[in-house]
């Protein structure tokens, strides 16, 4: 092998830890470069099993898995020999009566003109294993060299293989993750410590321009000011699992309303990574609830409010405080005396443990989130 194919063949394989629809043309170059009928691979996780094979393999690969898996001697004396790690030659292990008239090899390897494989067995990462096989006819001599040459190549691809499966895993989590967020009506991003976006819901999104912005991957205020009151919530909530806690809570004024964008940080403990990823060091982040005053979700926050205890006059009249509603704007709104607006004022911050306005919106944005989960 050439050492500009060798290189090439490398590329393939890293190429498919991005992709594992091109993993059929790198087994199938694998294969070729040793004169191989076919490469099959299997990776193994805690979570899922996946078999991927080189073209002309695909049929015998679902006749395997259909029907001829429990038969295979291969797997019965790796098992019985405790094989974890290394290569693995069938003729060196297995008896030749069990290769010469065998079913297994004699019914269905046969078919498909294999008659020997050498196979590859790692465990990159402690909930990852990963099998590679190269399935050969008979005229195919796998010596020291060749196997030097596979040894080589098997760190390359166990690493590439690895990484598409920690990948796909990670993905599925994020994608989770991120359908977990449209649970809630609110805005709901999570960011790192320095601000950088690593996913956020729709209605999120929609609030790009109307308080805040996103420019090369981080989030931006409309003012200097602004923006220093939010690194400042990030880096709190961030810090927080120190014991040093920021504030929780901001309002983002903004040109386009009066009404301000209210923004909770939440530090997000990243022990789910760690308990299924112990090879990954995990990085912190914090989840950003964010709810524009301007439009807030009424039948939620009414049945938050009453579930504290108000009334549903109570909760509509303490909503629209919360939002920032003078208390006579409140009585022509709802077409009632200021007096009476007062008077359920001072009712709605007895029942709530407030004293002042601000106090009720804190509130309310730090409660509202739960109506959606």
């Amino acid at each position: 092998m050439s050492e500009e194919n060798l290189f090439g063949l490398i590329r393939e394989f890293y190429d498919s830890s991005l992709d594992e629809s091109h993993w059929t043309v790198a087994l199938d170059r694998y294969a070729a470069h040793f004169g191989a009928v076919g490469a099959v691979m299997h990776i193994l996780t805690r979570n899922r099993s996946l078999l991927h094979a080189s073209n002309n393999l695909k049929e015998g690969v679902e006749e395997y898995e259909r029907s001829w898996w429990h038969e295979d001697p291969m797997v019965r004396t790796a098992r019985a020999i405790g094989i974890k790690e290394g290569i693995i030659v069938d003729r060196l292990v297995l008896p030749e009566e069990v290769m010469v008239r065998g079913s297994f090899y004699q019914e269905f390897l046969a078919k498909y003109d294999i008659s020997t494989n050498l196979g590859i067995i790692a465990t990159p990462f402690e909930d990852t294993t990963l099998s590679i096989a190269l399935q050969s006819p008979l005229s195919v001599e796998y010596d020291g060299k060749m196997q030097q040459q596979m040894s080589l190549l098997s760190d390359h691809i166990t690493r590439a293989a690895a990484m598409g499966a920690q990948l796909r895993s990670l993905k599925a989590e994020r994608d989770t993750l991120i359908s977990a967020y449209d649970r809630f009506s609110c805005g709901v991003a999570m960011v790192r410590y320095d601000g950088t976006l690593l996913s956020a819901n729709d209605n999120f999104r929609a609030l790009v321009g109307r308080g805040i912005g996103i420019r090369r991957g981080k989030l931006l205020a409309e003012s200097p000011q602004q923006q220093r009151a939010l690194d400042n919530m990030i880096a709190g909530a961030s810090a927080s699992r120190f014991g040093n806690p920021g504030p929780e809570l901001i309002a983002l004024h903004r040109q386009s309303s009066i009404l301000p964008l209210l923004v909770r940080g939440i530090p997000v403990s990243p022990q789910t990574i760690e308990r299924q990823f112990s090879s990954i060091i995990p990085a912190h982040a914090v989840m950003l609830l964010a709810i524009d005053a301007e439009d807030p979700s009424d039948d939620g926050c009414d049945l938050v409010l009453r579930a504290l205890g108000l009334t549903r006059a109570q909760a509509r009249v303490a909503h629209m405080l919360s939002v920032g509603k003078p208390p006579n704007d409140i009585a022509a709104e709802l077409r009632i005396s200021s007096n009476t607006v007062r008077t359920t004022i001072k009712a709605i911050y007895s029942k709530l443990g407030v004293n002042r306005q601000a106090d009720l919106a804190r509130l309310i944005t730090l409660v509202l989130p739960l109506n959606q989960i």
